[in-house]
């Protein structure tokens, strides 16, 4: 039994020193964005872009700053969001959860716009694809926001592009 137990305690340790592989002291990510919301009894799709900054406060938890910003036609939508990140990062991927408060504006179309209050729960992939340089695979953002009172709770982004590793 003891054996057992020293075996699933090396075992345990020799992982956690994996997770904690080439922490960088900050992240810049900048890529494509897609995002996919209920609007009138359908779903509307808007294209954009989608930027973040990351600054490691230890080898799993860091602070993040990110925006983003969709368009379909005529109109647009913003984000602006700030919260905490936790990964799980090994030598050549990393598993990455956040939570994000801010603020959305859209608008256009003649509408005027409208600032709400937003949160965005989510996380993604990264793929180390040499020092420094990282392939951000996927990244997805469960984005409820409230707006006159009410909350709209259907809105999902997908975001995918390059994150610059600052050791």
């Amino acid at each position: 039994m003891r054996r057992l137990i020293l075996l699933f305690l090396v075992s345990v340790f020799s992982q956690v020193s994996l997770w904690a592989a080439d922490t960088p002291s900050a992240e810049i990510f900048g890529g494509f964005s897609v995002l996919t919301a209920a609007s009138g009894g359908s779903r509307v799709t808007p294209l954009g872009w989608q930027g973040s900054i990351a600054g490691s406060l230890s080898d799993h938890i860091s602070l993040v700053g990110d925006i983003g910003g969709q368009y379909k036609n005529s109109a647009h939508i913003y984000e602006y969001l700030g919260g905490v990140k936790v990964a799980s990062r090994q030598d050549a991927l990393t598993i990455f959860g956040h939570a994000l408060y801010g603020a959305a504006t859209g608008g256009g179309g003649g509408a005027t716009a409208v600032t709400s209050f937003m949160m965005g729960y989510g996380g993604g992939l990264d793929l180390k694809a040499s020092n420094g340089i990282a392939i951000r695979a996927i990244q997805f953002d469960w984005l409820p926001s409230r707006t006159n009172g009410s909350w709209l709770n259907n809105q999902l982004r997908f975001g995918f592009g390059l994150v610059f590793l600052s050791e």
